[in-house]
């Protein structure tokens, strides 16, 4: 009975730490559950908001095997993977998300040989309709013998385009899994990702609304005038 009132005791003070993050740009807004970055910030690091877009710089997001072991799988091929979801990405002023893409790059290297790979995925959901998603896949793969070398992923959906429903208020997965393989005493071969930007454009209000809007002000700027000098 203590044993489980103390294993309820730290899922309650686990859930009161956990704490939901708004992060808003000119244009849009990210949310998402904090509890995740303890065990994703390792390799995603914590996101970084610059405008409308948010960047991660992970510095431990590396998959590598040494001599035909893994570092950390102690089998032939070493993989490291996980899931970042962002609850909510939507737009202040309501209009639709025209676009959301991914990049991602980091760098790699093969010692007499071996092989590499990365994974991107994502998925977009639509918050205002249960039965919509749409994804998008990449890969970067490498083997041989290779030097110190760059890679980059990238990944995109168009949700104006993709949803029926409005696309004003969608959610997101991004999930990454590294792989490095090699077999025999000599042979090394390691992968990592330093970089990620999550970039969100909205659809343009169009021009006529523009300038009817301003004409509402215009005229309601006047006629406040015109009440002021009667």
């Amino acid at each position: 009975m203590k044993r489980l009132l103390g294993t309820l005791c730290l899922l309650a003070a686990g859930a009161a730490h956990s704490a939901t993050v708004t992060q808003c740009g000119p244009n849009v807004c990210y949310q998402y559950d904090d509890a995740q970055i303890a065990g994703s910030t390792a390799y995603f690091g914590q996101p970084t908001l610059i405008g409308d877009d948010l960047r991660f710089l992970p510095t431990t997001f590396r998959a590598e095997s040494i001599d035909g072991v893994g570092t950390t799988s102690g089998t032939n091929t070493d993989v490291y993977g996980t899931t970042f979801v962002f609850d909510r990405i939507y737009s202040v002023s309501g209009a639709e998300i025209q676009s959301i893409s991914i990049t991602e790059r980091g760098d790699f290297g093969i010692t007499n040989d071996g092989n590499v790979r990365a994974e991107l995925y994502m998925l977009v959901a639509n918050n205002n309709d249960a039965l919509e998603c749409d994804c998008d896949i990449n890969v970067f793969q490498a083997s041989g013998a290779n030097s110190l070398q760059s890679w980059q992923l990238s990944a995109g959906i168009n949700p104006a385009s993709a949803f029926t429903s409005p696309a004003n208020d969608v959610s997101l997965s991004l999930q990454n899994t590294l792989f490095a393989y090699s077999d025999a005493a000599g042979e090394t071969a390691f992968i990592q990702k330093k970089f990620a930007t999550v970039s969100v454009n909205v659809v343009p209000i169009p021009a006529a609304v523009w300038l009817f809007g301003s004409g509402l002000a215009l005229l309601g700027w006047i006629r406040r005038r015109s009440g002021c000098t009667n």
